[in-house]
């Protein structure tokens, strides 16, 4: 996941600290899963103009901690900015199986504390989020799920709730 994070993000972080640990066999299927994912309709778009690796930082108004959040892909321009991307690997990324490990790893919660920081920075609600999965074996699809309000709200409900422990423990 790491390796094809970085090819997609910052290929040079990818030569400088993935490639040499890769063997012949693992650089050929990252390849194929870029050529998959930037091909793919849904994704296209989204990489025009885009900035990748971003990172935000604001102060939660409720415990005082920083906050810090580094987004994977969004539009280049702060002013038209719409929608938050995060990239995943993962096994299968239909819809339901997707979804099942959306779920298991809490993405909502990443999603809303990611949402909450770039708010924060520019001043106004940026309310999408989406997640774009890559499947790390054929046939390497790739798919863009947007995460809904409610999803949303949640997350930051249990973002907030883990910022008050770190808060109480620190």
């Amino acid at each position: 996941g790491s390796a094809f994070h970085a090819y997609v993000t910052d290929f040079e972080e990818f030569t400088n600290d993935y490639r040499k640990d890769c063997t012949p066999d693992e650089i050929l299927r990252i390849g194929l899963m870029h050529k998959k994912l930037i091909d793919h309709p849904d994704v296209k778009p989204r990489l025009q103009n885009a900035k990748f690796e971003t990172t935000f930082f604001s102060q939660c108004q409720v415990t005082g901690l920083l906050k810090r959040c580094r987004v994977d892909l969004m539009q280049s321009d702060l002013s038209t900015l719409e929608e938050l991307n995060d990239f995943k690997t993962c096994r299968n990324a239909s819809a339901t199986a997707f979804a099942k490990d959306a779920r298991f790893f809490l993405y909502r919660i990443s999603a809303a504390y990611y949402l909450g920081i770039v708010s924060e920075v520019l001043g106004r609600y940026i309310r999408n989020f989406n997640l774009i999965p890559s499947e790390k074996e054929e046939p390497y699809e790739s798919r863009v799920y947007r995460i809904d309000d409610k999803c949303i709200a949640h997350g930051e409900e249990e973002a907030l709730k883990g910022l008050k422990i770190l808060k109480e423990i620190y």
